[in-house]
């Protein structure tokens, strides 16, 4: 299968039909049930929960904001064009406020597409264009190492960019690592996920097996420091996969990957003990009847699990325990949909969601005294934080295309 280079050919008319009508019981609203009305995301600082969707039939990133309790036709707060029509990546760093997209075409521009201080803008094209040889099409983020991972559409080569926040147009590889994964095929990264937390690599190869890289980020810095291309072996395999592709991760304690599976299946299934897991998949644990599931993101903080297929962005609460028919889980109330409220939907792949902690709920018991809060809440040498104000979401206009 090509590397997230079909485009879907429905037009804006029919997709928003399909939403609307429910065609089918995966999708949609059901029959005669009509959805909420377009909105517009929270305008002002970022929302606990902010969403960035890459749309290759609409050439741009689209940010949503307060992405957790969005349900049905909603307007973007912020688009940013890419002009590429293909399904690559999208990557969002909060600390530095860097977005990056990865474009997977294998033989026009092929460029890394970065936005500084991304939260600030909208409708501006890239700051900066770094063009390598290959589509890269995969690509992901080392905060710790301040790395930036983008993997060849048409090989196993993985190349390394040192401080990708400050990197400028010319920037080139400091490295290139090769993933050596055995797959009885001709295995290449489809999709790859890296968590900062456990330094460890997560890559579908699109065949049969997620390859497992521990202390990935230290081995890539030390390749960036000796000036040297290694070769890496998996430490571990989850196996018996069907064509698995987008990827998202609940960090310890949970410890729990989800991976797309694309072709026949297209379900979503759930990897307890991941980082430990080596074996055969038992397929206990899945999410099926989506079209053609792509990028994810989990949101730790709230349990929920983004899944892009096709047109909508699925939102599944309590992911780390969901399990059954997309249409079963809909019935109850536990899955919503996300779609962009414009004549151009979203069709793609890339998804990065930007996740912060959510301000405290106010107390329903009255306040101490001054003198006692400091007491009970500020002892000697603690300095203190002032409780932030509740968010209040004012309508931002509707931003066209």
């Amino acid at each position: 299968m090509n590397p997230r280079l079909g485009i879907a050919c429905l037009s804006a008319c029919a997709l928003i039909a399909l939403v609307v009508a429910g065609a089918g019981c995966s999708k949609g609203y059901g029959t005669g049930v009509t959805p909420p009305a377009p909105k517009a995301s929270p305008s002002g600082s970022p929302a606990p929960d902010v969403l960035y969707v890459q749309t290759s039939n609409g050439k741009v990133i689209r940010q949503y904001k307060g992405a957790s309790t969005d349900n049905g036709l909603v307007i973007a707060s912020a688009v940013y064009p890419t002009g590429d029509i293909t399904n690559g990546d999208v990557i969002y760093d909060p600390v530095s406020d860097t977005l990056w997209y990865a474009e997977a075409n294998q033989s026009n521009k092929n460029e890394i597409e970065m936005w500084n201080q991304a939260s600030t803008k909208t409708k501006e094209n890239p700051n900066v264009r770094v063009t390598v040889p290959f589509g890269e099409g995969t690509a992901s983020f080392d905060g710790n190492h301040h790395l930036l991972f983008a993997a060849n559409t048409q090989s196993a080569d993985v190349a390394v960019f040192a401080n990708p926040e400050t990197m400028s147009t010319g920037a080139t590889p400091a490295a290139t690592i090769t993933l050596s994964i055995s797959d009885g095929a001709s295995p290449r990264p489809q999709e790859m996920l890296y968590d900062a937390g456990t330094d460890r690599l997560f890559v579908s190869d699109e065949n049969t097996v997620v390859a497992v890289f521990d202390n990935f980020g230290t081995n890539a810095e030390n390749a960036v420091t000796t000036q040297t291309n290694p070769t890496i072996t998996p430490d571990r395999y989850l196996q018996g996969l069907f064509s698995p592709d987008g990827l998202a991760y609940a960090p310890p304690p949970t410890d729990m990957l989800f991976i797309g599976e694309q072709g026949k299946q297209n379900d979503v299934v759930a990897i307890q003990n991941a980082s430990t897991f080596n074996g055969p998949v038992s397929h206990q644990q899945l999410v099926t009847g989506f079209s053609s599931p792509g990028g994810m993101a989990f949101d730790a903080i709230r349990g929920l699990l983004f899944v892009y297929d096709t047109t909508p962005i699925y939102v599944i609460s309590n992911a780390i325990t969901a399990s059954g028919s997309l249409s079963s889980l809909q019935q109850n109330g536990s899955v919503k949909v996300i779609v962009d409220g414009t004549a151009q939907q979203n069709i793609g792949f890339g998804i990065s969601l930007q996740t912060d902690p959510i301000p405290p709920s106010p107390s329903p018991s009255p306040s101490p005294s001054p003198s006692a809060a400091a007491r009970q809440f500020h002892p000697p040498g603690v300095s203190r934080r002032p409780t932030p104000p509740a968010r209040v979401a004012h309508p931002a206009p509707p931003i066209s295309n």
